[in-house]
């Protein structure tokens, strides 16, 4: 499913994909970007910690960006 959505100008990374948009101009632009189910439209500019903090936080997988859920896991109730 692709989607449209507004970018001001500056640099953006779209989080899921890592394709960098470069937006000129005053008033930004709108981009055509995929954005299945579980994955909207999220960009954030591009600037050194902010690179960091999204990186970390994909390899801690708080960012997952698998296609299938992890599976939940189990927990059983201890009965006193």
């Amino acid at each position: 499913v692709k989607t449209k959505t507004y970018i001001p100008a500056g640099r953006w990374i779209h989080l899921w994909s890592d394709s960098v948009y470069d937006i000129y101009g005053d008033t930004g632009s709108c981009v055509e970007v995929q954005a299945p189910l579980g994955e909207p439209p999220v960009f954030y500019k591009q600037c050194e910690e902010l690179n960091l903090v999204v990186s970390k936080l994909k390899q801690k997988g708080i960012i997952c960006l698998e296609k299938t859920p992890p599976k939940p896991k189990r927990f059983s109730l201890l009965k006193k």
